[in-house]
């Protein structure tokens, strides 16, 4: 089966047996064990050659199986899945209890609707960075000289590379929609109600949620009706759609291929009858303040400052880079009501459209020559992250979607939710991909 095949096709092959689980997922494991991108980092080919063949008796026999029966599924590393390794994608050495959960909610729905885990796929130190310069990162499918974003660009790669049917990762700043837009795929944010978001090595859990990769957003709307067991809000149309543009911050200090790629989308958008609103948002200075202050400080807090403090050395340089100043002094945080009163502040600001519209990362991805050293990479960070990051703390859903640019640089296009509904913004994501 072609790897372009839509999941909605796929899982029809495999309904009507012109396909069999088994072979699929051989197929799969096939291009994991010969992929030279590094996105696998653990391969199960025995649980999953067993959760196939399964599948395939239940079926045999008449019975009705899960809507993904024999899709096959990669998992971020720092999430736990039954019987396969723990890992937080780290050199420290961790306590033998009380550091990873059990496996969580949205792994436990996949598996329990027939869908296959192959294994699990690389991802930055503690999901802490986009970067990392001592662990090695995936080589980008789109061009081998481009950096893959992070924290779950395993997930990313393997999708984009065909290495399985969609992909688990996590996002607590960015961490799905950045290195889907810089693999050219979609990537999926999803409001904190589509499933609890659990199973997952803690790295700040007021904002871990868990997310989806997948090559089209149709994919993600396919995935988002099978695991909740009912179709996904439909009927939205181009004519009519009220999408908002954001007079500030999110649109500044782009670059110009990025710029171009927007401002074309936009206008095709607008020719095809969507209602464009312009909008301003509250300062986004608790943004960098959250990042900078509250999320090594939960880490922190979480793994124990001497655990930290003595295994310093064996920390990737950039993770090193990000907590050593919090194990000195500990930096004033942002308070719980301040975050509240910024999420309910934006929510407020939005609430009369769809959706709204902004690039998912202000820059093309660099060139992974280009970050050699510390100060590269937290520069990068901070960039690449700019337009994702206020979304977390916003608590409302977003996708990423590929969008056309000069020279092909992957470019993506983020569509933010307007309110919690995860539905009405898939759908309107729908829309706007059949349009671009």
């Amino acid at each position: 089966m072609p790897a372009a095949t839509s999941l909605a096709n796929l899982a029809g092959a495999i309904s009507s047996r012109r396909i069999t689980p088994s072979g699929l997922t051989r197929d799969y494991l096939n291009r994991i064990r010969d992929s030279h991108l590094q996105a696998v980092v653990l391969a199960a080919d025995e649980l999953a050659l067993s959760a196939a063949a399964a599948t395939e008796v239940r079926q045999s026999a008449g019975e009705t199986c899960g809507a993904l029966a024999g899709l096959g599924v990669l998992v971020k590393e720092t999430l736990s899945v039954e019987g396969l390794a723990d890992s937080a994608a780290s050199s420290l050495e961790l306590p033998d209890t009380g550091v990873f959960p059990p496996q969580g909610d949205l792994v436990s729905r996949i598996i329990a609707l027939d869908g296959v885990i192959l294994g699990k796929t690389r991802a930055t130190e503690f999901a802490f960075a986009q970067h990392n310069l001592r662990r090695g990162m995936p080589v980008n499918p789109v061009n081998p000289e481009l950096v893959t974003g992070g924290s779950s660009s395993g997930s990313a790669v393997a999708v984009a590379a065909g290495l399985c049917s969609f992909a688990v990762g996590s996002d607590t700043g960015g961490s799905v929609r950045a290195p889907a837009a810089f693999c050219g795929i979609a990537g999926w944010l999803p409001g904190s109600e589509a499933w609890q978001h659990d199973g997952l090595f803690p790295l700040d859990p007021a904002l871990d949620r868990i997310g989806l990769f997948a090559r089209t957003v149709a994919d993600l709307t396919f995935l988002a009706a099978g695991l909740s067991g009912k179709s996904v809000q439909g009927g939205l149309t181009l004519n009519g759609l009220k999408l908002g543009i954001p007079d500030r911050y999110f649109l500044e200090e782009l670059d110009e291929t990025v710029k171009e790629s927007f401002l074309l989308a936009v206008h095709k958008l607008g020719q095809s009858g969507v209602e464009f609103i312009e909008f301003s948002l509250p300062p986004m200075d608790v943004v960098e303040r959250y990042y900078s202050r509250n999320l090594p400080q939960s880490l922190i807090g979480f793994l124990g400052e001497g655990l930290v403090t003595s295994g310093l050395g064996r920390l990737d340089p950039v993770t090193r880079a990000r907590l050593e100043p919090h194990l000195a002094a500990a930096q004033d945080p942002v308070s719980a009501d301040e975050l509240a009163a910024f999420a309910a502040a934006c929510r407020s600001a939005v609430s009369e459209f769809h959706a709204w519209l902004v690039p998912t990362a202000p820059a093309v991805p660099v060139r992974r020559q280009a970050l050699t050293d510390v100060d590269a990479v937290l520069q990068w960070q901070a960039r690449a992250s700019r337009n994702t990051r206020p979304v977390n703390l916003m608590g409302v859903p977003a996708v990423t979607l590929p969008i056309p640019s000069p020279e092909g640089a992957p470019v993506g296009l983020q569509v933010v939710g307007s309110s919690p509904d995860d539905g009405r913004l898939l759908a309107a994501a729908a829309a706007i991909e059949q349009c671009i």
